[in-house]
């Protein structure tokens, strides 16, 4: 897995709140406003970036991932006021935390690289990356031979959250799909579906379709799986 070489635009990312020290080749970015991140240990992360990323699907589903030499760590950037259930030493950063970037000056940084920066507004959903992360902490030999229904008992031995509306989960969608499209949809009472989640949500239908009549008498209210 290669790093970009270059500081790509990243100004998408990028808020009124973001503090540029002075003569510094880093910018330290706001978390908690327009995205949230989740802080990975370097070993963990490495490992689950190489997977996804490695994966065509996968990859379209990952938003930006920053890798951290000097502090031994990945940052994982989320959609805002999402919440999962971690592995041990992860850790969520909102509001009151930044985490520093390379600025459009450093052509060759040292210390901190993009190892995945998308098209601007796609950030990584929070349910999903939990049990991607876990996944990787806890591998189960044979899985490239195992089966979508397979999943959901690979994640409970993984010790990932449990799956919401699981049991309404159509047998041929993968636990990580149909966890990204709950998140979505519990969103939708609210009127926080960005455009962005519009768009993914379609694009889940098109893999998917089977998702559609499962989801289409189910309430997503919260309360109804926490």
């Amino acid at each position: 897995m290669t790093p970009l070489t270059v500081a790509p635009d990243a100004t998408w990312l990028m808020s009124a709140y973001d503090e540029y020290p002075p003569r510094s080749s880093v910018v330290l970015l706001a978390a908690g406003y327009a995205w949230e991140a989740v802080r990975t240990p370097q070993g963990l992360g490495l490992a689950t970036a190489e997977r996804l990323l490695a994966d065509p699907d996968d990859r379209t589903l990952l938003g930006p991932v920053l890798h951290s030499r000097r502090s031994a760590c990945l940052y994982w950037l989320i959609r805002p006021g999402s919440t999962a259930d971690y592995p041990h030493g992860c850790q969520h950063l909102g509001v009151g935390n930044w985490i520093a970037a390379p600025c459009d000056r450093a052509l060759h940084p040292d210390t901190v690289r993009w190892l995945h920066l998308p098209e601007p507004g796609i950030l990584t959903s929070a349910a999903w990356l939990a049990a991607a992360l876990h996944d990787t902490r806890h591998p189960t030999a044979g899985r490239d031979q195992m089966t979508h229904s397979d999943d959901a008992a690979l994640i409970e031995a993984a010790q990932a959250p449990i799956l919401p509306l699981d049991a309404h989960r159509p047998e041929k969608v993968s636990p990580l799909l149909w966890a990204e499209y709950v998140e979505i949809m519990s969103a939708a009472p609210y009127g926080k579906v960005t455009p962005a989640s519009a768009a993914r949500l379609e694009v889940i239908y098109s893999q998917a379709p089977e998702i559609l009549g499962a989801g289409r008498d189910l309430d997503f209210t919260p309360r109804r799986f926490r």
